[in-house]
């Protein structure tokens, strides 16, 4: 891998961290009356809006290629974004950020489940090492909606392992992630 590359996908992570960041914030500053619907999307225009540049290289051939699965994401997707602004307007900002941190551990299970893979020893040291992080970070001491909430969002990323499954030569279209 080039310099280059790196240092743009070292680039392109810092951005998305910050966005990330910014929806957090903007969550934790609505007003508790706002419509969780309206939230969702207003973030899935402004990630339509970010997208735009990249309309002329879709593959307009197979537009349609791999429907049903691309319609299972996104509704897994508007799932994970209704259930992530529920508990990051219900639970300290810290705590729900803990509680998504354990995605990565859940990609880890579900691709043994899901997709056969096999875990190396190392791999199951850091999915047990990860699971103790996040139990010393949010120190369990009451379990409430918010908190299902939170653990509810967290298949979403998993839909991210998924890509084997797309049809060859059609790449998964973006949506509301």
């Amino acid at each position: 891998m080039s310099g280059k590359t790196v240092n743009s996908a070292i680039l392109l992570l810092v951005i998305g961290n910050a966005m990330a960041i910014a929806s957090d914030v903007f969550i934790k500053l609505l007003e508790p009356g706002t419509p969780i619907f309206q939230f969702a999307f207003l973030r899935c225009v402004l990630t339509l809006v970010f997208l735009l540049p990249l309309l002329g290289q879709l593959n307009r051939e197979h537009l349609f290629a791999g429907l049903g699965i691309h319609t299972l994401r996104a509704h897994i997707h508007l799932a994970g974004i209704l259930c992530m602004v529920v508990a990051l307007g219900n639970l300290p900002l810290a705590t729900a950020n803990a509680v998504f941190y354990a995605a990565p551990i859940l990609v880890m299970v579900l691709s043994v489940i899901v997709f056969r893979e096999q875990l190396t020893p190392l791999s199951v040291f850091a999915v047990f090492s990860g699971f103790a992080g996040i139990v010393v970070i949010l120190r369990p001491v009451e379990f409430n909606w918010a908190a299902i909430a939170a653990l509810g969002s967290l298949p979403w990323p998993s839909t991210r392992s998924w890509y084997d499954s797309f049809p060859k030569g059609n790449p998964p279209s973006t949506n509301c992630s």
